[in-house]
């Protein structure tokens, strides 16, 4: 008896239970009619809304024809405008034309005394022109008498690796070959000379021993010496202490102090 009674509690229960869930089921279904009954609505709302938003203003066949003769003055005061401008500016180009024109005429080709800028149809210089041989360039030494592309490449790599030269005859180094010989003493006499201000010195106490090896009067022996000079006493001060190291050649020590910087 008493387990038909749970039976009955439990088939109770779960018809209860499946009252409630289609009670929640009808609700949800009325309150998702009544939304999707309202965005509807909106809809309709917001479409009727931005057509009459859309809808252009009329205007009268007169202002129409009046703008539009405005429109065309102004494109036509902007043309003219346009117009003005170029025929100044042209004006100004061709008055501008015949001032530079004149002032070459009067001024001529003026030379610095000591560079000459006259060449024959080979490119060449007709005069003597003095060139400093830190500042010149590749396409200046090529219209030397006797200078080619190779013998200028030579010239301006030799600088390259000294740090500039502080004397012409220092050309006497590099250009050994038949053809620059024979024409070394014009040059140097006659051609070229060198502003020993603007040689790149060597920090001969910070330089490491590659940059230093790299030097053409630095041998290899010599940059050695110096290392190990500066790893005893820090650092080298004079030139006497260069000769302590060796460079007791008294030509080789010349050239170097050129360079040299304690």
């Amino acid at each position: 008896m008493k387990n038909i009674s749970n039976q009955w509690y439990k088939i109770l229960g779960a018809l209860c239970l499946f009252l409630l869930i289609v009670m929640l089921y009808r609700r949800e279904a009325r309150i998702s009619s009544r939304i999707d009954s309202l965005e509807a609505r909106l809809t309709a709302i917001e479409v009727y809304a931005h057509g009459r938003n859309s809808r252009p203003m009329e205007q009268p066949a007169s202002a129409t024809r009046i703008d539009a003769t405005n429109d065309a003055a102004a494109r036509g005061n902007i043309a003219q405008k346009s117009r003005s401008k170029a025929i100044g500016q042209r004006k100004d180009i061709a008055q501008k034309s015949a001032k530079d024109e004149a002032s070459d005429n009067s001024t001529g080709i003026e030379q610095k005394a000591d560079r000459q800028e006259v060449a024959d149809d080979g490119g060449k210089f007709r005069q003597v022109a003095r060139l400093e041989l830190n500042t010149v360039d590749s396409a200046t030494l090529v219209r030397v008498p006797g200078i080619g592309g190779g013998t200028a490449r030579a010239i301006l790599l030799y600088r390259e690796k000294l740090g500039g030269y502080y004397s012409a005859e220092q050309l006497r180094e590099k250009l050994t070959w038949d053809g620059a010989q024979s024409r070394l003493d014009d040059w140097c006499a006659n051609w070229f000379w060198a502003d020993e201000r603007l040689i790149q010195k060597l920090k001969i106490n910070e330089l490491s021993f590659k940059e230093l090896v790299r030097h053409p009067y630095l041998e290899f022996d010599d940059v050695k010496a110096i290392v190990r000079w500066r790893d005893r006493h820090k650092a080298v001060r004079n030139a006497a202490e260069l000769r302590q190291l060796g460079i007791d050649d008294s030509a080789k020590l010349d050239r170097l102090l050129h360079y040299v910087e304690f």
